[in-house]
This record gives structure tokens, sequence and C-alpha cells, in this order.
């Protein structure tokens, strides 16, 4: 290996180590309804959440750590409506954004998934975190 290629997979390796992983969320829609796209922060999340309105979820996305502010848009068009700020979310972890509907308030929860290989429902070693809510008008 030449000495260039070696400091730049060098420089590589000490950015990954010194930035850590991002933590990564997916979304579990179990407000009852289709929704449109959920937001942690500035990532969306789409999948699974206009054809199931109980129980599924999204794929897993890396997202800010910290304290992130979730958005929902019910359908296509519709105001984006704040459901308030979560976290924290650190580096390395993985977590469930589960979004909720009593009435007609949603809600979003934050559980932290240490067994990311089953889906939510089925994850017992989820850690519940915190819980948002929309104002209530």
């Amino acid at each position: 290996m030449k000495i260039p290629t070696l400091l730049s997979a060098a420089a590589l390796v000490f950015f990954m180590v010194t930035a850590g992983c991002a933590p990564s969320s997916q979304v579990t829609n179990k407000s009852g309804m289709l929704l449109k796209k959920v937001r942690v922060n500035t990532v969306g999340f789409t999948e699974n959440l206009d054809h199931c309105g109980d129980g599924c979820s999204t794929g897993f996305k890396d997202v800010p750590a910290g304290k992130n502010v979730i958005f929902l848009q019910v359908a296509e068009g519709s105001e984006w409506m704040t459901l308030g700020e979560l976290g924290p979310f650190e580096k390395k972890a993985h977590y469930s954004v589960t979004i909720t509907k009593t009435g007609d308030q949603f809600c979003a929860e934050l559980w932290k998934r240490l067994q990311t290989g089953t889906t939510f429902n089925d994850d017992a070693t989820r850690i519940f975190i915190g819980k948002s809510c929309m104002p209530s008008k």
C-alpha cells in the first residue's frame, strides 16, 4: 500500500472514531390510522406508514444526536404537526419513535431498542425514554 493511501485510510479511521456512530431510529405507527410522513428533526420516514395504521415500523435511519423535534404529516398536502421534542438520542444507540393517538391528540413516544433483530412489538428489551404530544387545541 502506498504512503498517501495509508494516510487517507488512517485519517478516515480517525474521523470515524472521533465522530462516533450516529444514533439510529425507526418510526412505529401505533396511531390506528394511516400516516403520510414522520420527521425526526430533518430525517424523513415514510415506509410502512401509509398502508398500515397500527404496529408497523419503518427501517432504521441515522438521526442527529441529542434532542430532536418530531413532526407528523397525516396526508399528502396537509400541514405538518409538531409533536414536540424527544431525547436524548445517544450515539451508537437504536431507538423507535412511536406515534400514538388518543382522541384527536397525536403523541410521539421515544423507546430505546436493545434488540433490533425483531419487530418493535416483539422487542421485550425496549426501554421507554419519554413522550411528547402536540399541544391541545
